[in-house]
């Protein structure tokens, strides 16, 4: 069955493929639908709060204190993003980027499994992600942005090189390139190589990774 958010008055209700409204909300936002067992839910948001409705417009849990996930929904932007940061003199951009690649509570509602290890994930603090992030690549940023020969390349390496989406029979969705797979750099390829898209959202596995 075809869902959709329709928009009216600066909120969101959702209604069906033929325009019939099976809640009308009002939500600040709604996000993607996902497969769960034998329907589908979605994430609802209002004043801070969340509701987990159904594909009948019903909702099923209790609300909880939560935002939607504010991030990037295909990699070409999230690359794009990263190279305007790295480029801009001032380190917000790159501090904005840090937050937006790393799970929030939204997306750790549907994260449960290291991907890696295929073990349920550990406590997950997504503000210390953030910021492990951001003094990361700040530092590689402040090494390099002084060598452009090594920010060219670092550039080529993002952009002059196809990135294809991978579905596999489970749902998950990552990112496969035909070459240059380290993206020619060790911290590149932790941010970058293994990054996952969860409820429409792109972001980083780095930390989930050992070296982490």
């Amino acid at each position: 069955m075809a869902l959709f958010k329709a928009k009216a008055n600066g909120f969101y209700q959702l209604i069906n493929g033929q325009g019939v409204v099976l809640n009308n909300g009002p939500f600040d936002e709604i996000a993607n639908f996902e497969r769960r067992n034998a329907g589908q839910i979605a994430l609802t948001f209002l004043n801070g709060k969340m509701k987990v409705l159904n594909d009948k417009g019903k909702f099923i849990e209790a609300e909880n204190p939560m935002q939607p996930h504010n991030g990037y929904k295909t990699f070409e932007e999230l690359k794009l993003a990263f190279i305007r940061a790295m480029e801009s003199p001032e380190d917000k951009l790159l501090e904005n980027f840090s937050a937006k690649i790393a799970p929030s509570p939204h997306i750790l509602y549907y994260l449960k499994e290291d991907i890696f290890t295929k073990r349920p994930l550990r406590y997950v603090d997504p503000a210390a992600i953030s910021e492990q992030y951001f003094q990361e690549l700040r530092r590689f940023k402040h090494t390099t942005i002084n060598n452009q020969s090594n920010f060219e390349y670092s550039r080529k390496s993002l952009t002059n090189i196809v990135d294809y989406t991978v579905y596999d029979e489970s749902g998950f969705v990552t990112n496969f390139r035909s070459s240059n797979q380290d993206f020619g750099d060790r911290l590149f390829e932790r941010i970058f190589r293994h990054a996952i898209k969860i409820n429409g959202f792109w972001i980083s596995s780095y930390f989930m990774h050992q070296s982490f």
